[in-house]
C-alpha cells in the first residue's frame, strides 16, 4: 500500500510539473478564489465570552488589564530585532 501512495504522489508531482505556467497561475486563481469564498460566506466562528476574563484585571495608567498586555510587549517589541539576526544567522 505504501508502495501505491508514493507511486500516486509521484504521479501528481510529475503533472504538476508538466503543468504550462499559464495552467498553474489558472489553478492558483482558482485556489485563491474559492479560499477568499469560503472566508467570506463562513460563519463566524464563536468563542466563548469566560476567555476574556484574565486573572488580573486591574488598571494601571489607564491599561486595562495592565499585567496582562505588559507582559506581551516583550514578545511583540523584539520580533524586528529576532528576525534581522535569526536570518542573519542561517
Amino acid at each position: 500500500m505504501l508502495v501505491g501512495i508514493a507511486a500516486l504522489e509521484a504521479r501528481s508531482i510529475n503533472m504538476l510539473l508538466a503543468m504550462t505556467p499559464r495552467l498553474r497561475k489558472s489553478w492558483l486563481f482558482f485556489c485563491a478564489a474559492v479560499s477568499c469564498w469560503f472566508l467570506f460566506f463562513a460563519p463566524p466562528i464563536p468563542q466563548d465570552n469566560a476567555y476574556h476574563l484574565f486573572v488580573d484585571n486591574r488598571t494601571i495608567a489607564g491599561v486595562p488589564n495592565f499585567w496582562n498586555v505588559v507582559s506581551n510587549l516583550p514578545s511583540g517589541s523584539g520580533d524586528d530585532v529576532r528576525k534581522k539576526y535569526c536570518v542573519a544567522a542561517f
